[in-house]
């Protein structure tokens, strides 16, 4: 019965992960690829708010099932969350998402402002 309470004080713990992040840039675009294992791209949400990117995902449950009671459980399903700063370089109306093999891989173009300009020379 330890085992069950262990369970049940850990619990609060487990229900928020913050996916680990790599951030990358081209002369473009800024790319994030997010570790968030476990989920159906269904259950996966990604928002751009007031300048913030907010990505948002809940992995299948895995409840006990009916007619069986936990002894020890370490397998939960686990809720990401994780909001990062924009800023004014990003055009948050051209992100895009894709979600392969347990990585969310997000594709925020720059602004034109923000791109490199060619003058010519006379």
């Amino acid at each position: 019965m330890r085992y069950m309470q262990e369970c049940r004080d850990e619990q609060q713990y487990r229900e928020a992960v913050i996916p680990r992040i790599t951030i990358m840039e081209t002369d473009s675009a800024v790319v994030v690829k997010a570790e968030m294992a476990g989920l159906q791209k269904e259950n996966i949400n990604v928002e751009a708010h007031d300048g913030n990117l907010t990505i948002r995902g809940k992995a299948k449950d895995t409840a006990i099932p009916d007619g069986y009671v936990a002894l020890y459980q370490e397998r939960y399903s686990p809720v990401y969350s994780r909001t990062l700063t924009l800023g004014n370089q990003i055009d948050p109306e051209k992100i895009s998402a894709v979600y392969e093999q347990g990585i969310l891989t997000l594709t925020m173009p720059k602004t034109e402002k923000v791109l490199p300009k060619k003058i010519p020379v006379l």
